[in-house]
């Protein structure tokens, strides 16, 4: 029985399996070469990385709009000569107004001297950052493109090739040339610029602005929470540096991202991959069918997250050295946040379903005031392990807030049945 229930959802979902592949690959290249540069960069280092990481997340969001979002859920609604012009429209004016950002934010910091960070340089490190974020936006765009066309091979093979790409700049950078923090920098830039080049050359067609405006439509909601949560990043940050050394941001980096580092490699595979089908059945009124598989996700995400607490400490001595123990509070605690988030998403796809993406914004604005609060009441007292205190009251703060604004149930969420919006 259960046999033929997984060759079923093989059968089923043989492109999102293709597509999880790729994101295992990249993601298990990624926790191969983790003990590399773990032994290659100062814990000041992860640091410089954790608050121009801020940075590029703050520029991601406002040079997307939210238009990832919106190809995933408008794409499929064009004709088949219409499509080719979409992408390479939406592509095309995103990147353009990124650059036209990018050179405003020059102007700022050149004009005003402006410091958002102690001891990190706006160049080269928060620059390099913000044009990584501006050449990510054509690489994303593109991979929701393929997802959507289940290309699943071509997928794999540009998310492959990108992190094989960066990895390998990353190392030539920190070992031959001895730039630390930079080196990584420079490393997860120059593949996104070649990656551009490429796009821009095989997708070159003529393009229409009114497309980004359409993919805009539907995403500038999604893209103000977005740009929002991001300034409050930048904001804890910048205000972290005051509070504590670069040390510790830089523990609490690694803790950060050991602590995603399995549930969000399966995150990442099933449910991102797997989010074209659920608008697919959505579309067809046939929401009693992905009922099943959403089950299987959550409990089988909720099993990795318990796997993965009762081997936190040896999970960081594989990946790491001794001296990042300290940040093993921080991974357990960031553990336990995604729980939430897992039971947060399932409503949320329904709702972008339904255009209803300022539900979403209101329920992240809200939740991110209480995180502000939080920081504030907790890093004095808690330093760097407050900030994961305050990130798990604001994951259950967004689960409390869904299951109010949508009238559900816990039974409902992991049903994904009957939700109002």
């Amino acid at each position: 029985m259960i046999k033929n229930q997984l060759l079923t959802i093989f059968q089923r979902y043989k492109n999102s399996l293709l597509f999880a592949s790729g994101t295992f690959i990249v993601q298990g290249i990624n926790a191969i070469t983790l003990p590399i540069f773990t032994r290659l960069l100062t814990q000041s280092d992860y640091g410089v990385l954790s608050a121009s990481n801020s940075v590029q997340d703050f520029s991601t969001a406002i040079f997307r709009l939210g238009t990832q979002q919106a190809v995933l859920k408008q794409y499929a609604e064009y004709s088949e000569n219409e499509k080719r012009q979409y992408l390479f429209s939406v592509i095309l004016f995103s990147l353009s107004w990124s650059l036209i950002l990018f050179v405003f934010f020059l102007f700022l910091n050149f004009i005003f001297g402006i410091s958002l960070f102690d001891n990190v340089a706006f160049f080269p490190y928060l620059t390099i950052a913000i044009l990584t974020a501006s050449f990510s936006t054509s690489y994303a765009l593109f991979q929701s493109y393929l997802r959507v066309l289940n290309l699943s091979r071509k997928f794999i093979l540009v998310t492959v090739v990108y992190v094989l790409l960066s990895i390998t700049l990353s190392l030539i950078f920190i070992t031959k040339y001895e730039l630390g923090a930079l080196g990584k920098l420079l490393g997860g830039f120059i593949p996104y610029l070649l990656i551009f080049c490429y796009i821009f050359i095989r997708s070159f067609s003529k393009f229409k602005i009114k497309y980004w405006v359409e993919a805009i439509r539907f995403g500038y909601p999604l893209a103000i929470s977005s740009i929002i949560f991001s300034l409050v990043m930048i904001y804890t940050f910048s205000y972290l540096s005051q509070n504590v050394s670069l040390r510790e941001l830089g523990i609490y980096h690694i803790g950060r991202n050991l602590g995603l580092l399995i549930p969000d490699f399966l995150f990442q595979s099933l449910i991102l991959t797997y989010q074209p089908f659920i608008y697919n059945k959505l579309r067809e009124n046939n929401i009693s069918s992905i009922t099943y598989q959403n089950n299987f996700i959550i409990i089988g995400l909720l099993v990795a997250i318990l796997i993965t607490v009762i081997f936190a400490k040896s999970i960081i001595l594989l990946f790491t050295t001794h001296e990042y123990l300290e940040s093993l509070s921080l991974m357990r605690i960031f553990l336990f946040s995604y729980f939430f988030r897992i039971l947060y998403y399932f409503p949320m796809i329904y709702i972008f379903f339904n255009n209803n993406t300022f539900l979403y914004t209101k329920i992240e604005l809200f939740s991110l005031g209480i995180f502000l609060i939080l920081i504030h009441l907790l890093v004095p007292e808690f330093s760097i392990e407050g900030i994961g205190i305050a990130i798990i009251i604001q994951e259950f703060v967004k689960l409390i807030l869904i299951i109010i604004f949508s009238k559900l149930r816990i039974v409902q969420i992991m049903n994904f049945r009957k939700i109002n919006t």
